[in-house]
């Protein structure tokens, strides 16, 4: 029962570590803030590529809605 104690805590002290290391790890990193302001010019590009995909969802609309008044009978 004691070796399970030891284990349990030896595995949340590596947790722990594994942790402080992580963040510390972040906190050595500030370039990503820069990178993230080229990010926003990434987008408009990105939401004309939805554009097309809305369509390709509006056919399918029409298909369910065949479907929806069928239903309706049967109750």
């Amino acid at each position: 029962m004691e070796e399970a104690a030891r284990r349990e805590k030896e595995k949340q002290e590596e947790e722990a570590r594994k942790e402080k290391e992580r963040l510390e790890e972040e906190a050595r990193r500030p370039p990503p803030p820069p990178a993230a302001a080229p990010a926003p010019p990434a987008e408009p590009p990105t939401a004309p590529a939805e554009t097309p995909a809305a369509p390709a969802e509006a056919p399918a609309t029409p298909a369910e809605t065949p479907a929806a008044p069928a239903e309706t009978p049967a109750e």
